[in-house]
């Protein structure tokens, strides 16, 4: 049988297809849980800064009450 190098290439081309879609799977997940981390961490920050407002405003309302 001959040697045919369109039937390497395809195979190869393939491979190659299959293992890009996985990185780019890999990739989509990666990006998708940065996303939710940075969400997460910015919904902490907020709930961190409202804690402290509150905090200042009771001081400020506890001065003067007193």
């Amino acid at each position: 049988r001959p040697f045919d190098p369109s039937g390497l290439c395809r195979d190869q081309l393939m491979q190659e297809a299959i293992s890009n879609r996985r990185k780019l799977k890999a990739n989509e997940s990666d990006v998708l849980f940065k996303k939710a981390n940075a969400a997460r961490a910015l919904a902490l920050d907020r709930q961190r800064a409202e804690e402290k407002r509150k905090e200042q405003k009771d001081l400020v309302s506890s001065s003067f009450s007193s």
